[in-house]
């Protein structure tokens, strides 16, 4: 009777957190737990450490698809703004644990920035979108997409540095663009992910809850509503003009008239072609 009661727990009810101080072996690293930073029904995270040196364990527990995370994790590593793995372990010191180890984000997520810092310097929040950009495209690039581009999923590591991380989400990139798109429905959503990210980053409140606001901006179409835009909502100095009108483009009905910010880099498919062209040249 206690089994199938059990089936219906969560993991995280079923199997015991790691007490503090306890030593847990990955790979080279023995980290020691520190604290909990979250649980969800299938993961927990720990900030863990090893002599002076802060990581973030993640523990992947039974039912979380495919391992796909970590694979993900590890095929994207390298990127300046990809949180860096640094390894894993597949169940085989910790039955039913799968844990992943990577670096510590010192300042949190961005939701962490908000809260404590609220919004940040206009230059600020254009540099993390660019960061945030290069590791998206880095992302598409090589045949993934995110699928949860957010603030909750995007660390802060200094007022220069944000990077990417938390890819359960995404899944491989199994089409191609339809005919006359520069990318798939999916990596464009990414890219808007971004951009919603951005905002949160200036206004310093998810635009898209506050029912009024968001209604206002999808209606701008001239730089006369933009300027009205900024006044009525005491924006000037956070946005300019030219800013809200590029970042309204990037919620164009069209996804033809969508821009692709220049820090994304090369499309996926440009570069799939140019891989292409020399494995035939040199094979």
């Amino acid at each position: 009777m206690q089994s199938r009661f059990q089936d219906h727990l969560p993991p995280t009810d079923i199997i015991p957190t790691f007490p503090y101080g306890h030593v847990v072996k990955i790979g080279s690293k023995s980290v020691s737990i520190r604290q909990v930073i979250a649980v969800n029904c299938k993961t927990r995270v720990y900030r863990v450490r090893e002599g002076d040196e802060n990581f973030v364990l993640k523990e992947l527990l039974p039912s979380h698809p495919d391992y796909y995370e970590c694979t993900t994790h590890q095929a994207l590593n390298g990127h300046p703004h990809i949180v860096r793995y640094v390894d894993s372990d597949w169940g085989t010191v910790y039955r039913d644990r799968f844990l992943l180890l990577m670096e510590y984000a010192p300042f949190g997520d961005l939701r962490d920035v908000i809260r404590d810092f609220g919004p940040l310097r206009r230059e600020v929040a254009w540099k993390f979108f660019d960061q945030i950009i290069s590791a998206v495209g880095h992302m598409h690039r090589l045949g993934h997409v995110h699928d949860a581009i957010h603030p909750r999923n995007v660390f802060a590591f200094s007022s220069d540095l944000c990077k990417l991380g938390d890819f359960g989400n995404g899944t491989r990139i199994n089409e191609d663009p339809r005919f006359g798109l520069k990318m798939t429905v999916r990596e464009a959503r990414d890219i808007q992910g971004a951009v919603d990210t951005l905002l949160f980053l200036l206004l310093g409140f998810w635009p898209k809850e506050d029912t009024a606001f968001w209604e206002i901006f999808e209606a701008i179409e001239k730089d006369e509503e933009a300027r009205l835009m900024l006044t009525n909502y005491d924006l000037d100095g956070v946005v300019s003009i030219a800013d809200l009108m590029y970042i309204r483009s990037f919620y164009h009905e069209d996804f033809y008239k969508r821009p692709i910010p220049e820090a994304y880099g090369r499309l996926r498919t440009s570069y799939l072609n140019e891989q292409l062209f020399i494995w035939f040249v040199w094979r």
